[in-house]
């Protein structure tokens, strides 16, 4: 199962007591799943069609719930792409005229609305469930793991452009871009997807995203302090040769020997040790020096190499 898959499931447990959030979920769910196919003169079926299992029974469940409509369950595989297709079938019956005018599928001329429900504008539980609905019936969700991305696929674009200005009042930024034929308001920021997420009950998956976050979050401060020391080691590194060669370069002068027996211990370990830093020459030295001191003595024997050099 996709993550996806597994934060829809995890939406469709959410019980929702107030009859118009409902109503709006299921007006969003019929939205963006549903096709009115013509049967006649008037008359029509309702087509709701899914690639979730959970999304599908809920459609189930809020058509005979809200409305006793009666319905058809069609499951179907691709052998293809082995995956499940869901389509649930509300045949042309009385009742299903009045439930789409309900929804806001239909307007009073029996035109196809693609509005928000009239139930969504009355409280704030029936705005939080039109969105989950909407989520659950279009939407998708990246593994906060490979990176933050959340994005619902629209059919209608007026219908998208009114959950961007829903989202908008919520303090979440979207902007619908047209991808084909379709569509697509998009979030990419941790914050406002956070933030969508738990305005649709997603606390849970809320909890997992934070989780990866701080992981993240934990693992960048080790990369920055490693790439840290590695840095300070070549530091040390190529400080060390560049010492190296001029300890070299004094012996080859015969300047090696007239110099003060503390310089010539410098010399000594920095040969032994090349790659060794200053506050580790210093703890070598017998008494141990500190790092202020070992460094007077490179700087006393660079001053004496560079006297050298101008005299030749």
């Amino acid at each position: 199962m996709s993550f996806t898959a597994e934060v829809k499931e995890e939406l469709s447990r959410i019980k929702e007591s107030d009859i118009r959030a409902q109503k709006a979920e299921f007006s969003a769910l019929v939205q963006i799943c549903g096709t009115l196919e013509l049967r006649g003169k008037g008359t029509y079926d309702l087509h709701l069609e899914t690639e979730t299992g959970s999304v599908a029974r809920l459609l189930l469940k809020n058509a005979h719930s809200l409305y006793d409509l009666e319905t058809k369950l069609v499951e179907r595989r691709s052998i293809l792409h082995n995956t499940r297709n869901y389509l649930v079938i509300l045949e042309n019956q009385p009742k299903l005229d009045p439930v789409l005018k309900d929804l806001g599928i239909l307007d009073s001329n029996n035109h196809v609305s693609g509005s928000l429900a009239p139930q969504v504008s009355e409280t704030p539980q029936a705005k939080a469930a039109f969105l989950r609905g909407i989520f659950m019936a279009g939407g998708y969700i990246a593994k906060p793991t490979e990176s933050f991305h959340l994005e619902m696929k629209f059919a209608r674009e007026n219908l998208a452009y009114e959950v961007s200005q829903l989202l908008k009042k919520a303090g979440i930024k979207t902007r619908p871009k047209e991808r084909g034929h379709a569509t697509i308001v998009r979030i990419k920021n941790f914050n406002e997807i956070v933030r969508f997420l738990y305005i649709i009950g997603g606390e849970r998956i809320v909890q997992a995203f934070q989780n990866v976050r701080h992981l993240k979050a934990v693992k960048n401060n080790v990369n920055r302090m490693v790439n840290a020391e590695v840095a300070n080691l070549e530091r040390v590194s190529r400080a060390g040769a560049e010492q190296v060669r001029v300890i070299k370069r004094l012996k080859k002068a015969g300047v090696y020997v007239s110099l003060p027996e503390a310089l010539q211990h410098f010399c000594e370990l920095r040969e032994k040790y090349p790659n060794a830093s200053f506050v580790q020459l210093g703890k070598k030295c017998d008494p141990p020096l500190s790092k202020s001191a070992i460094n007077n003595q490179w700087q006393r024997l660079k001053a004496i190499a560079g006297r050298e050099s101008e005299a030749l």
